[in-house]
């Protein structure tokens, strides 16, 4: 799988093939759906495995709806915890529970993720030569890579 070294606004097209995939940071659904549909013209009818991580409680907060909705057009989707970043993730609690419960509602197809080696394990047993496995994100999912490849 192919992942930028470092923080990067500009990432490399997604790749197909065996492990192969993308990572982009999105701040907002429109960059996270931009992501996926970048993800689906190279998947060429295969699939497209989404995991998100969130960054900051505050900006879930205000876009969650919008980012589920994006997630759903994958065709399997997993949602990491928030990436905290400069919140405290003790006054959004609230936050983080809605997050799960909502992605419940969304279930088989979106998951939370059941951890960082769990979903790794997982997509390298799920994901076929076809599929792209698209990792969107500002927090540290793009680490996500070097266990799927590892």
């Amino acid at each position: 799988m192919h992942t930028p070294a470092g923080p990067q606004r500009a990432a490399p097209p997604p790749q197909s093939g065996r492990i192969g995939g993308g990572h982009r940071h999105a701040h907002h659904p429109v960059e996270a759906d931009a992501a996926l549909a970048a993800a689906r013209q190279v998947a060429r009818g295969g699939r497209v495995l989404a995991v998100f991580q969130p960054h900051l409680f505050s900006r879930t907060q205000q876009f969650q709806g919008g980012f589920l909705d994006v997630l759903a057009s994958a065709d399997l989707a997993w949602v990491e915890p928030v990436y905290p970043a400069r919140d405290n993730p003790e006054v959004w609690t609230h936050v983080a529970e809605q997050l799960a419960a909502d992605v419940a509602d969304r279930a088989p197809q979106m998951q939370m993720s059941p951890g960082r080696a769990d979903l790794a394990r997982l997509l390298r047993d799920e994901a076929t030569d076809a599929d792209v496995i698209m990792l969107i994100g500002a927090g540290d999912v793009n680490t996500l890579a070097e266990d799927l490849v590892g």
